[in-house]
């Protein structure tokens, strides 16, 4: 059942009463609805696991901290800021 909410899905953008052609929507979370809403929270619920700093998640609002004393900190959050560009990707 949640496949068939997730695949064919298509989108248009509509600027003044001029719309662009459908286009296939290949990946993401369908917005507006409660369905949306816990498939977004299960696709983010493991992004802590890939970073050593401290990171708070709220919605679709994420930040990722650390307290900066020595190099060797601003290492670890560059890691972990890679870290999650790749998670993302």
């Amino acid at each position: 059942m949640i496949r068939l909410f997730l695949i064919g899905r298509r989108q248009r953008v509509l600027i003044a009463s001029v719309s662009s052609l459908l286009a296939p929507v290949h990946n993401g979370i369908p917005q507006d609805s409660v369905l949306g809403s816990l498939l977004f929270i299960i696709f983010i619920n493991d992004m802590p696991e890939v970073v050593n700093s401290l990171i708070r998640m709220f919605a679709d609002d994420t930040k990722l901290f650390r307290t900066v004393n020595r190099k060797a900190d601003s290492t670890v959050l560059q890691t972990d800021l890679i870290a999650l560009q790749e998670w993302s990707n």
